[in-house]
């Protein structure tokens, strides 16, 4: 607080130059430790090492891997997501009685609270790295023949960790709702239906906007990485709380494209991470 001496005028003044001095010092020293801790951040993170750089002030792509998206998609993939939605509020729910009382919580939803909670512990972009990592441990990649004795079911994520198993959308499906129970915004989460094209393989995984770029959550690997870095990957189809939309790549004739929209409606597989199982449209 500035104060106000008795005297004469220069030094009143003086005394005034001096206080604004002292307020300017200190602002510029917030703003060179705010600026400090996001290097801090980069470093210890390399898939946002370049995140911001180049991007306009206030630019965020609107869908993964720079594509655009067409009408809603009809059919199987739709039903199964609005299937799966339908069914999240019930398991919030499920989650908070169990905060109120751990003695009536079911084991799965136990195992996925104490996930949310150590994610919570942390800050930034390691509650994301914590969600995904803990997820990719705790559950094993079966298909769903194995598992339910169907070709192709979406579970929900308490389902999945009441079983410790799970195909390549069920672990997405996980991370999705996990990433939102620890309050990350629903328009920053989206899950991605990808053509891998080293396998000729259709796969789910989970996308989370961060620091302006999207990070993808991968099943097949603990890191996570920008979308503009992994070149082989064909977005296909993306979900989100609104449903399934068809993917387009906005740069002109994608190199490696290995099966086109069409191709990938009439026969569409997403891989379990050890076998693949048809997802129906």
């Amino acid at each position: 607080m500035l104060k106000f001496h008795r005297g004469s005028p220069a030094r009143a003044l003086s005394t005034i130059v001096f206080g604004l001095g002292l307020m300017v010092g200190a602002v510029n020293a917030q703003a060179g430790d705010d600026a400090s801790a996001h290097e801090l951040d980069k470093m210890q993170n390399p898939a946002l090492a370049s995140s911001v750089e180049g991007v306009p002030s206030g630019h965020q792509p609107s869908e993964p891997f720079g594509a655009v998206t067409s009408v809603l998609v009809k059919g199987g993939l739709q039903s199964k997501w609005t299937s799966v939605k339908r069914r999240l509020p019930r398991q919030h729910n499920t989650l908070t009685l169990c905060r109120a009382s751990a003695a009536a919580c079911p084991p799965a939803a136990k195992r996925f609270l104490a996930i949310l909670d150590r994610a919570q512990a942390q800050e930034g972009w390691v509650r994301i790295a914590e969600i995904n990592r803990a997820i990719n441990l705790d559950i094993r990649p079966v298909d769903d023949m194995t598992q339910y004795g169907v070709l192709d079911l979406w579970a929900t994520p308490l389902t999945t960790f009441a079983s410790n198993a799970g195909d390549c959308e069920d672990y997405a499906i996980a991370k999705y709702f996990a990433l939102r129970e620890i309050g990350i915004a629903e328009d920053d989460l989206r899950l991605v239906v990808v053509r891998d094209r080293r396998t000729s393989e259709d796969h789910a995984v989970a996308a989370v906007r961060y620091d302006g770029r999207w990070l993808i959550l991968d099943n097949r690997t603990l890191d996570m990485r920008q979308d503009v870095d992994i070149a082989e990957f064909e977005a296909l189809f993306v979900i989100d709380r609104e449903g399934a939309r068809r993917m387009a790549t906005s740069a002109p004739n994608p190199p490696n494209r290995l099966a086109s929209v069409g191709a990938a409606k009439a026969d569409l597989h997403l891989s379990s991470g050890r076998q693949t199982t048809p997802l129906l449209l």
